[in-house]
């Protein structure tokens, strides 16, 4: 009930204050369809079967079969650990759908390494930091993997400079809680005061 309620108020969840995810549930908040729980919970289901679509078709382009994708994101869909989170208001779905993404792209960035992919994939997972931290355990192996795969033009200079510029930007969302505490919400978490 605690993020339904942060994502209707447009309040602040318990730390981290998830951002992201209270502004995504706040979008479904306004769907003309089922009460306002019912329309936070649906967000999870969503976002997990989009993870799974995702995740289908890294594991298509990664292995070149159709089949591979198709076990590998049925498996996933239908996980129970993964079905449960899926009819509940959590952050765990956006954070699945981070993931897929950040394997979809890493296997782009694979076939064919581009300065593009990979500014990418690091604000991808700028942002999936704004939703949940243990990205970070899958992250930084892929961008130490990245690297040292990128193309010469990635890691010098400007371009590596601007990685962590992009990662910075993907936390952007996190300007919403200081800005949402000021707002005297009905549902804050903690004393934003200091």
């Amino acid at each position: 009930g605690e993020l339904i309620a942060a994502a209707y108020t447009m309040g602040t969840a318990h730390p981290p204050g998830y951002p992201l995810y209270t502004m995504i549930a706040k979008l479904f908040t306004w769907l003309p369809v089922g009460s306002i729980a019912w329309r936070v919970n649906l967000l999870s289901g969503v976002l997990d079967a989009a993870a799974a679509v995702v995740l289908y078709a890294a594991v298509t382009r990664w292995t070149r079969s159709a089949w591979a994708g198709l076990l590998a994101g049925g498996l996933f869909a239908f996980s129970p650990l993964v079905w449960s989170y899926a009819v509940a208001a959590e952050v765990f779905a956006l954070n699945n759908l981070f993931i897929a993404i950040v394997l979809w792209l890493a296997v782009r960035f694979q076939e064919r390494p581009t300065t593009r992919t990979g500014y990418l994939l690091v604000f991808v997972l700028g942002l999936a930091a704004s939703n949940h931290h243990m990205i970070v355990l899958l992250g930084l192996p892929i961008v130490f993997w990245m690297l040292y795969h990128a193309p010469t033009t990635l890691r010098t200079g400007p371009q590596l400079l601007r990685l962590p510029g992009l990662f910075l930007l993907g936390l952007l969302p996190y300007v919403y809680l200081p800005l949402a505490a000021t707002n005297l919400s009905v549902m804050t978490w903690g004393d934003f005061s200091s």
